[in-house]
């Protein structure tokens, strides 16, 4: 047993040529921990299965049964011969199912199972593009030692498998590295494939005050604007270059626009015109002025922005001050929960301790089964349940309360009871706690 927790891509694999009928018996046979546990293990099925993905069974894994999946998930990949078509699948799903859950996810063995997807013969983007949102997520939430731990090679190679959008998973992975580890957001690797367009596009949204770092500005966007000045040919190209927000010109030499300029001219007459007004002395000194009526409004628009920006570390701090609270209050608010749920562990193991001293008292005095009933159903009412008919008695079925042996009788026909179920009253709820086992008459 401990071998096949050791591989849930082993068991996901094995267990997906099973038919989904198959699969919620199997589901339905286990309670309690083994069912939440035999779920997670499950996550890796490669497949959709309704019975899997059932608010009855995912809703009840936390993060921490997440965690140890995606652990020994990562583990068994290091220690596979080689992959497979399957062990692929089993991962995508795996990771598909993780994100659906909308739990926290463990970001290095997270890491581990995103690479293993990206080096796959044929990526599945999606799952792969659903990783990336997820450690965009993560990343920024870890502990320093933990994020120092996160292996950037593989996070690397994850990124470069997947296209740079406006809402995507690389988007959204870029900006949460940069968050986490700004100094290493501008190395070239992060942004190997992306156009100058896709990187416009992106700076307007999750990447906006990426694109905007000095380091990403030097390293990234001045060799991508200038590449594409020395590939200008049209005036459309160029226009659309000159159209591009401030940051992106902000290293870029002044001869290399000119040029641009120059040698689109040579074709366009009227770039051409533009060229030579340019050069005209008059046109110089207009442009002199008004590069100073800029230059004094850029000042009073960064006065503007400093005192935005005072602001904002105010808000910010203040911001810090109220998560500070809120993880103080969440602290003590857990503490509490585990509080209670010790005390209800306590009360529910000294109500069953009762009843097996009841019930052995009653045999050790050779008392009947009908003393031993009644003994033990005044045990129970005093916890507030309420059995659900009698063992031996005749009932009409109802498939809300009752289970049969087998078979599935007509609903109202007349079946015999087996062993009692429970109802469970607490104020106006009321809960079956376990249903009437019957037998056909």
């Amino acid at each position: 047993m401990d071998e096949i927790v050791r591989r849930p891509l082993w068991l996901g694999v094995r267990l997906g040529r099973l038919t989904e009928s198959s699969l919620s018996d199997l589901l339905h046979s286990l309670t309690g921990a083994d069912r939440i546990r035999a779920t997670g293990l499950l996550l890796a099925l490669p497949r959709q299965s309704d019975a899997l993905e059932s608010p009855e069974n995912s809703s009840a894994l936390d993060a921490q049964t997440i965690d140890d999946i995606l652990a020994v998930a990562a583990a068994e990949l290091c220690t596979a011969a080689e992959s497979s078509a399957g062990s692929e699948a089993a991962v995508a799903w795996l990771i598909r199912r993780t994100a659906s859950l909308a739990r926290p996810a463990a970001a290095q063995p997270l890491v581990q199972l995103a690479e293993f997807l990206a080096r796959a013969r044929q990526p599945d983007l999606t799952a792969l593009d659903e990783a990336a949102r997820m450690l965009g997520r993560a990343l920024p939430l870890l502990p320093p030692d933990d994020l120092v731990a996160v292996d950037r090679a593989a996070l690397s190679v994850v990124a470069v498998q997947l296209p740079l959008t406006v809402n995507g998973g690389r988007a959204a992975l870029l900006a949460g590295l940069a968050k986490a580890s700004p100094e290493d957001i501008a190395e070239p690797v992060w942004w190997s494939g992306v156009t100058l367009r896709s990187l416009a596009e992106c700076g307007a949204g999750l990447l906006g005050g990426v694109t905007s770092m000095p380091e990403v500005v030097a390293r990234v966007l001045r060799p991508l604007v200038i590449e594409n000045l020395t590939a200008v040919s049209s005036r459309a190209q160029l226009v659309h270059l000159l159209g591009l927000p401030s940051e992106f010109f902000a290293e870029v030499p002044a001869e290399a626009v000119a040029a641009a300029f120059r040698r689109t001219g040579r074709a366009d007459p009227t770039v051409a015109g533009w060229v030579r007004a340019l050069a005209d002395d008059d046109s110089l000194d207009s442009l002199k002025r008004d590069l100073e009526q800029a230059h004094h409004e850029l000042t009073t628009e960064g006065k503007r922005a400093e005192t935005a920006e005072h602001r904002a570390r105010e808000f910010a701090e203040r911001c810090d001050r109220l998560e500070g609270m809120l993880r103080r209050e969440h602290a003590q608010g857990a503490a509490v929960r585990l509080s209670q749920e010790r005390q209800i562990r306590i009360d529910v193991v000294r109500a069953l301790a009762d009843l097996a001293a009841e019930v052995e008292e009653l045999a050790v005095n050779h008392l009947g089964p009908e003393v031993l009933v009644e003994r033990v159903r005044g045990l129970v009412a005093a916890q507030a349940l309420e059995p659900v008919g009698t063992a031996g008695a005749t009932v009409a079925y109802d498939p809300a309360v009752h289970e049969p042996v087998h078979g599935v009788p007509d609903v109202g026909s007349s079946v015999g009871v087996v062993r009692p179920g429970y109802l469970w009253r607490s104020g106006s709820e009321e809960i079956l706690i376990h249903k009437t086992l019957v037998a056909p008459g």
